[in-house]
């Protein structure tokens, strides 16, 4: 696979985590007005923490800043 297949690859599987992740939020903050929890508050902030992550690796590696990783990636196949 080359460098923009596995760009394109990780990015779209990132993009799918960070989707997954609003879904959870939005279904635990639904949980959060049913039933006020300090555990469901942290759970939130850890799905927000994880978003946010994914969210910036989508965003360095459309800005270039992962090459070597994605180059590492697409030479372990050849």
């Amino acid at each position: 696979m080359d460098k923009e297949n596995v760009r394109f690859a990780v990015t779209r599987f990132l993009q799918m985590c960070v989707d997954y992740s609003n879904d959870s939020i939005k279904r635990k903050k639904t949980r959060l007005s049913e039933e006020n929890s300090k555990e469901l508050n942290q759970e939130i902030e850890r799905w927000v923490s994880y978003r946010d992550f994914t969210e910036h690796a989508i965003k360095e590696l459309g800005q270039g800043e992962l090459e070597d990783w994605l180059e590492k990636i697409a030479n372990e196949n050849r």
